[in-house]
């Protein structure tokens, strides 16, 4: 993938810290395997876990440790959905 600067890899706009970077290989990957990446932590803000409106994440759950950090459904169609249609047509 090509760089705004030239070079390749991931653009070089500011992303500081491990987020950025897992977002910028995920992305790579997808694209390399033919798939549209889609970002959705700008529709989960105000939602994470440790922010005062609604949860979009369960938390930490050690008797169903399955279900820590995905989203709950609220997340699912307010986050994740709108995200997907933009892409997906």
């Amino acid at each position: 993938m090509a760089r705004s600067d030239g070079r390749t890899g991931c653009p070089s706009t500011p992303d500081p810290g491990a987020a950025g970077s897992a977002r910028c290989v995920t992305r790579s990957a997808a694209r390399a395997a033919g798939f549209t990446f889609a970002d959705v932590r700008s529709a989960f803000l105000g939602h994470q876990l440790c922010s005062y409106g609604e949860k979009w994440l369960h938390a930490l759950n050690y008797t169903n440790i399955g279900i820590s950090y995905h989203p709950t459904a609220a997340g699912q169609s307010g986050g994740y959905y709108p995200v997907f249609r933009s892409v997906a047509g």
